[in-house]
């Protein structure tokens, strides 16, 4: 889903024309933005005018203006810094983020203490929580009898996406600010032997907070997690964050660290890309990851791209390449075990500018239907952009037309999640 659903249609119309003006260069032509916007000519005229009055709530120093002779807008003494302002200012007063912010916090709830706190009637709460179910529904997720129910892995998820898409990442650096977290991710970046990046921190640390968090409520554990920790056992990546947590996490937290570890674990392997080579250098089947389905998934899109292109005398070793493999792994992994999406404004606007450059694009559309029919569901537009992304550089690498080798580094602006 789109980030701008979580908005009521009235502040889905102020998000849409602030981040078209941020898209496109000034003057924006009205017609056109009727068109591209789909608005009405009063809906376009009233945005723009509460956009401008918040912007001065907010002495900010940029502003809408018309141009008549033009029938053209302006957006004049603007910044990036300055959309993101008004950008958060309307997420705080959003009803629907207030609503989930309230359940986050609270495990149960009440509708006469959630009413009260937030100040509005029954019947809009009924309305919002009706809306935000059809939302949650793309992530296994319900909102009934004052919680939220669903497999805990995957209501973890959510709210790690619903965060980052909605919440000033400062805002997030300071509350992640958690001494063991830091200490565990600081060891896990000397074990692994590759510097992580600030984004990178500050998404393991809010992945590792949430965790935390979802523990400390005495929520259910997820039945997808507890199914894999056997499995992981003998997993290089896993037994390196297993290392670490037992090292940096307090002694009270280690009856439950295998449970803790899994869930980093996926967080790792499909927060791609992500360099582990050395972990594996005695894997002796290439594949760096142990969990079964990854591996099954693998192998079928490996299998179809050597069909394609038989006849490359270099398919063997494209195939064993180890960044190949990981990349296929990484992506293989978020389909299988994080299910739904929220595209925020900055990966909407890279997903707009660069999903129609991949070349193969039939072809990729087989293998999206073949990954689609493995995991029983459809593909959202951000998985189906990163999946076509990796598939389409190991194609190009197959067939020599690759500019430069893949290379794993960190690089989480294109993170499936």
């Amino acid at each position: 889903m789109n980030f701008k659903e979580f908005f009521d249609r009235r502040d889905q119309a102020y998000v849409s024309v602030l981040f078209y003006f941020a898209a496109h260069n000034s003057p924006y032509p009205r017609n056109q933005l009727l068109q591209d916007l789909s608005i009405s000519p009063f809906i376009l005229k009233k945005t723009t005018e509460e956009l401008t009055h918040i912007m001065g709530e907010l002495e900010l120093d940029s502003k809408i203006m018309y141009v008549d002779h033009l029938d053209s807008f302006v957006f004049v003494n603007y910044s990036w810094e300055d959309i993101l302002t008004v950008y958060h200012y309307l997420v705080d007063n959003s009803l629907p983020h207030k609503v989930l912010l309230y359940i986050y916090r609270h495990n149960k709830f009440s509708i006469q203490t959630i009413t009260q706190n937030l100040a509005i009637s029954e019947a809009t709460l009924y309305r919002c929580i009706a809306n935000l179910n059809a939302l949650l529904k793309e992530f296994e997720l319900t909102i009934r009898n004052g919680a939220i129910l669903g497999d805990s892995l995957q209501r973890n998820y959510f709210f790690l996406s619903f965060f980052l898409a909605s919440i000033p990442i400062e805002d997030i650096q300071k509350n992640v600010a958690v001494p063991e977290i830091k200490g565990f991710i600081d060891l896990l970046e000397k074990k692994l032997g590759i510097p992580l990046t600030p984004s990178t921190k500050i998404r393991l640390s809010l992945w590792c907070k949430i965790i935390n968090e979802s523990r400390s409520m005495k929520l259910p554990l997820s039945r997808v997690i507890l199914k894999l920790t056997t499995e992981l056992q003998h997993d290089p990546l896993y037994t390196i964050i297993k290392e670490c947590y037992f090292l940096s996490i307090s002694y009270s937290a280690l009856l439950e660290s295998d449970y803790t570890v899994a869930c980093i674990y996926l967080f790792l392997l499909s927060s791609f890309p992500f360099e582990i080579e050395e972990a594996f250098k005695d894997d002796k089947n290439g594949c760096p990851s142990s969990l079964n389905k990854v591996e099954i998934m693998n192998e079928l899109i490996l299998t179809e791209i050597n069909k394609q292109w038989h006849e490359t005398d270099n398919q063997e070793t494209c195939f064993l390449d180890y960044h190949s493999k990981f990349l296929l792994s990484q992506i293989h992994c978020k389909i299988n075990y994080f299910i739904g999406e929220i595209v925020s404004y900055d990966s909407d606007q890279l997903i707009q500018m660069d999903s129609t450059s991949l070349a193969d694009q039939q072809f990729l559309r087989r293998l999206l239907a073949l990954i689609e029919a493995q995991v029983s569901r459809k593909l959202g537009v951000a998985e189906k952009f990163y999946t076509s992304w990796v598939y389409s550089k190991l194609i190009s690498q197959l067939k020599g037309t690759a500019p430069n080798p893949i290379k794993i580094g960190i690089h989480l602006y294109r993170t499936p999640l």
